[in-house]
């Protein structure tokens, strides 16, 4: 049943990262990023043909790759959903003007793909390997560079023409990034769509510590908006 769910994944990975994609300014920028992408998965096409599904299996039935994936993906969305957050601020005005560390770190967050992008883009070169072995490597990567990248550029300028508000696609981006986490969590907790089938452990006990550990961050990150919410109302008033 991993499988499954690895390919919703990477499917909500990829329809995030093409939302995102047009929110760059211009069209140099998504067109340097999908450049970028193609030229990824010409490199990589080496280290995709000595992988197979027997090689790729252990990882998915791995309980120890299964938790540090979950967690540096639960990362990575709350750190992308974070600067959706700071993007929807400066659109509706609700920051201030001056160019503090903290804002230039912000507004460079925007650029920023996430790296599990890269790795569905590797996972799709593997499976696109192993389905199609009548054809040379190079020409199925060539083949594959040239529609990732008019694919990328391509949909997110359809997207942008498509959705012209802004707000609106940072808010399907959001939406996707809590699908996200979701699929985390479950790829990291709960037992019987992981590993854990494999073994030979009938009953197994829900793991608490991926849950705990994504509920404090979200805990965390209220009280800190909260309380700074607070503070910046306080300073409204008395001014």
């Amino acid at each position: 049943m991993i499988e499954p769910i690895i390919n919703i994944l990477c499917l909500v990975t990829s329809l995030n990262m093409l939302l995102r994609t047009s929110l760059f300014p211009g069209y140099w920028k998504p067109m340097a990023f999908a450049i970028g992408c193609a030229l990824f998965v010409w490199l990589a096409y080496p280290y995709a043909i000595e992988e197979n599904k027997q090689f790729l299996m252990p990882f998915f039935t791995s309980e120890v790759w299964l938790y540090n994936a979950g967690a540096l993906l639960i990362l990575e969305s709350l750190l992308l959903l974070g600067s959706n957050l700071w993007q929807l601020r400066i659109l509706f005005g609700d920051l201030s003007k001056r160019r503090l560390w903290y804002t230039k770190l912000m507004d460079g967050m925007r650029y920023l793909p996430g790296l599990f992008f890269f790795f569905a883009l590797f996972y799709l070169e593997v499976r696109l390997f192993l389905s199609i072995d009548n054809w040379a490597f190079e020409s199925l990567t060539l083949i594959y560079a040239v529609v990732l990248f008019f694919g990328i550029w391509g949909i997110s300028g359809l997207i942008s023409r498509l959705f012209p508000e802004q707000d609106l696609r940072i808010e399907l981006s959001s939406f996707f990034l809590l699908l996200q986490l979701l699929i985390a969590v479950v790829l990291t907790a709960m037992p019987g769509v992981n590993g854990y089938m494999t073994t030979e452990t009938v009953n197994v006990a829900l793991s608490w510590q991926p849950l705990l550990g994504w509920l404090a961050l979200l805990a965390i990150g209220w009280i800190a908006g909260y309380f700074g919410f607070q503070k910046k109302s306080k300073k409204r008033i008395k001014l």
